[in-house]
């Protein structure tokens, strides 16, 4: 836009100085000459001067016949300047910074943190690369966001996962994280398939840290798995899902005849260090007598119990209810077998406990003589962290076979 320049005042200001030394009427000569001037004055400044600084006309508004002292500015008038500020911010909403006027030049200079493509991290070269590095153009090739992603249902069979994720699944991150819901429970030893790679093992830790298969029922149907990636072992580690605190429940009923104080009932693999046997019993009083016996219960192996009487009467059978609890996220089980016969409280020294999430199981015989008789005020307790008491109110030989159970 072209500069514009105000209209100069040519009123005459040496109307006084212009009249004759002599004149007629010389009064009122001066008078009129002396209004003259402010009405000329006047006249300028309403007509040409107010008019000419109030136009808003485009291009000769008054702001363009004035002009500024800015150097930044190329434009040669205030109206030109303005024109020129509203280019620079056309779609800037106040209060927010505009998309792209940030550059590298500006916070060098005004912000003083160094250019984006040099400024560094503490795990990149630059803001750049990690940003570039992240990738995140989801459905591409989004190899570094596994560990955000929802979880995915699986497609695969029993202990023969497969998984497709929205991008393809990083392989050499250390630790990158893969959710997924299983279709089906896994019946032991268990590989996944993700995103069209080899097939990978899925491992467990064990209650000492060792990283082991799996076993029937770690994973479970319908219940979102999550998997942590091991780039030095080369397989998946399934995360504890917490809350599972029975692997398995074993039932069943047994008899011991009549002249026998021993028998053996086989049962499935149990771990023995996380088991406990839990034992009712009767003995068949229409063939004998009900005090001739009790029934002591032991997990003799891995797969097999023991229960026995010290005597073996005739005509004495013994009918036994048994189960076998084997705990799967407990933080111990301790057994032992204890002998007394004294009516004093004995003792037995064990691992400390947490006394207030812990449980004491026995079961146990009795023997005067040859012959075992029914003992119904024999108990037991937890006495403190390292100790426990069996107790009862005679001198009878009491054999105790316990189980101590710490829960998490």
């Amino acid at each position: 836009m072209a500069k514009k320049t105000l209209t100069q005042s040519t009123v005459a200001t040496d109307n006084i100085q212009n009249q004759p030394d002599q004149v007629v009427s010389q009064a009122v000569a001066l008078k009129l000459s002396f209004d003259q001037y402010g009405i000329d004055s006047k006249a300028y400044n309403n007509n040409t001067l107010l008019v000419e600084l109030q136009s808003e006309t485009v291009g000769t508004s008054g702001s363009n016949a004035i002009g500024h002292g800015s150097a930044n500015i190329t434009a040669n008038n205030v109206g030109d300047a303005l024109e020129e500020i509203k280019a620079d911010i056309t779609g800037v909403v106040l209060g927010q910074i505009p998309d792209n006027s940030l550059t590298n030049a500006k916070l060098a200079s005004d912000v003083k943190v160094g250019s984006l493509a040099t400024l560094t991290t503490t795990e990149k070269g630059s803001v750049v690369g990690a940003i570039n590095e992240l990738d995140l153009d989801v459905g591409t090739n989004t190899t570094n966001l596994d560990i955000i992603r929802t979880a995915k249902t699986d497609t695969g069979v029993a202990d023969a996962y497969i998984v497709d994720t929205d991008g393809t699944f990083d392989l050499t991150k250390d630790g990158n994280v893969l959710n997924f819901v299983p279709v089906n429970s896994n019946t032991g030893v268990s590989a996944i398939v993700v995103d069209g790679l080899a097939s990978k093992a899925i491992k467990k830790a064990d209650d000492t840290g060792t990283l082991v298969d799996l076993e029937e029922g770690d994973i479970g149907k319908n219940k979102p798995a999550q998997l942590v990636w091991s780039v030095g072992n080369d397989f998946f580690i399934l995360r504890p899902s917490g809350g599972k605190t029975i692997k398995s429940i074993q039932r069943g009923t047994a008899t011991i005849a009549s002249g026998t104080s021993i028998t053996y009932v086989n049962i499935s693999p149990v771990n023995i260090a996380k088991s406990i046997i839990k034992i009712s019993f009767q003995i068949d009083t229409a063939t004998g007598d009900s005090n001739e016996g009790q029934i002591q219960g032991k997990l003799n192996t891995t797969n097999q119990i023991k229960l026995s009487r010290y005597f073996d009467p005739a005509n004495a059978t013994g009918t036994i209810s048994w189960v076998v609890i084997e705990f799967d996220n407990v933080k111990s089980v301790q057994s032992g077998f204890k002998f007394t016969n004294t009516s004093s409280e004995n003792t037995v020294i064990v691992s400390a406990v947490n006394v207030n999430k812990s449980m004491l199981f026995k079961s146990y015989t009795s023997q005067v003589g040859s012959v075992s008789y029914p003992v119904s005020n024999a108990y037991d307790r937890i006495i403190n962290s390292t100790t426990i008491g069996f107790k009862v109110q005679s001198t009878q030989s009491i054999a105790y076979e316990w189980y101590l159970v710490e829960f998490n």
